[in-house]
């Protein structure tokens, strides 16, 4: 999918439904120039302040932002050497975003992919699959990851099930 390949309009109702559902006050979209991911009412609507990037020196102005609520990776990742996609991955995963949201050709792509990706490449990050789509006949999948949901606290961690409870909390073994 080029920049003049307009996104899929099932893609764009499951991308707007995103937005709707986390509300952000701000956003960060990391798309080819002219990529039209959202409709300008929903931006207008849900009164986001948007910042956009392109893969152009994405990793030197990754440093230059500060932390957005919401973040939408598209058409980029494939597009970039894997080792320097990962990096872009995870310090917006890290960095810059409370949630992330990356869409990616999976398996065989197109002619102008730099890198192939896999499930097993965003599972291996602490991403989720949350959205399946095709695109020409080749799948197009959408991952997220939110810091709020990764990592589920325990039952059993707590200070019923502490050897000296009344030291729960108090140190750091």
């Amino acid at each position: 999918m080029s920049a003049e390949t307009p996104i899929p309009e099932d893609i764009r109702r499951s991308l707007a439904e995103l937005l709707e559902t986390h509300r952000p006050a701000n956003l960060l979209l990391v798309a080819p120039r002219g990529t039209n991911a959202f409709d300008e009412r929903i931006d207008k609507r849900l009164d986001l302040d948007v910042q956009r990037l392109d893969r152009e020196r994405l990793i030197e102005r990754l440093t230059e932002l500060g932390r957005f609520d919401l973040a939408f990776v598209i058409e980029t990742v494939e597009h970039m050497d894997k080792e320097a996609a990962v990096k872009v991955l995870a310090r917006l995963r890290d960095v810059h975003a409370r949630r992330l949201y990356v869409l990616a050709p999976i398996g065989v792509g197109e002619d102008d992919q730099a890198s192939r990706w896999e499930d097993i490449d965003f599972w291996g990050y602490g991403f989720t699959r949350v959205g399946r789509y095709e695109r020409d006949g080749h799948p197009l999948h959408l991952y997220g990851f939110d810091i709020d949901h990764y990592k589920i606290t325990p039952d059993w961690l707590n200070a019923k099930y502490w050897a000296n409870p009344e030291l729960f909390g108090k140190y750091r073994w």
